[in-house]
């Protein structure tokens, strides 16, 4: 939309018009490694719980499951108002806001056992 991508060939003028009217919500997609799995397989912290998915929300879920390893890592995905004063953010300070959440959610043990 920005222009920041070029295509080769180049897109015809509908096309460009086409992405253009699109509009997209901010969001992020986030891996977590942990020590331990204090976490259920999948849940969500909502905004605004009236809102729920309108209004933007974090939904976190084990990025490991079914799959054959003794990692314990966890998916992150942000969206919408949640994300909107992210995407600005540094790394850490993006990081410091998802721990919080999920050392409310869990005991403090998100931080206790983050290893990257």
């Amino acid at each position: 939309k920005k222009g920041d991508i070029t295509f080769t060939p180049l897109l015809s003028a509908a096309k460009l018009r086409a992405f253009s009217s699109v509009e997209m919500s901010a969001g992020m997609k986030l891996f977590l490694k942990f020590s331990e799995t204090f976490y259920f397989q999948t849940f969500e912290i909502f905004a605004n719980k009236a809102e729920c998915m309108a209004d933007g929300d974090l939904f976190f879920y084990d990025a490991t499951y079914s799959h054959s390893t003794q990692e314990q890592v966890m998916g992150v995905y942000i969206h919408n108002t949640l994300a909107e004063p992210l995407v600005n953010m540094a790394d850490a300070q993006i990081l410091d806001f998802v721990l919080e959440r999920l050392d409310e959610a869990h005991a403090g043990k998100a931080t206790q056992s983050f290893t990257g």
